[in-house]
């Protein structure tokens, strides 16, 4: 069953366009990326001594079952730079999972 899915992706560290990009690249990994907003900055929140972030928004048509998503999306997320630096104000791009389907992640 497919299920769409909307993820926010944000970047500041590096070239945060190619880290978005790059990000949207291996998301296809779970499904078929349906749409992808503009990029957008933003700025810091909290830790507001660092650059302002490159955000976008996509549109995942996955099949993938939400614990199966969320897996994915973590492994993605978590690998090179986040191996050294796991707090995700340090990420080259971060994801975040909102809804899948009527399920909440």
């Amino acid at each position: 069953m497919h299920k769409l899915v909307y993820l926010s992706l944000g970047s500041n560290l590096g070239d945060p366009a190619a880290n978005l990009n790059t990000a949207i690249t291996g998301l296809r990994a779970l499904g078929e990326v349906a749409a992808v907003s503009s990029f957008y900055e933003t700025e810091p929140v909290e830790l507001t001594a660092q650059p302002w972030f490159l955000n976008c928004a996509i549109k995942l048509d996955t099949e993938k079952m939400p614990k199966q998503l969320m897996s994915g999306i973590l492994d993605f997320d978590y690998r090179d730079e986040r191996s050294d630096h796991p707090s995700p104000s340090h990420a080259s791009a971060s994801l975040c999972a909102r809804t899948v389907g009527r399920d909440r992640v």
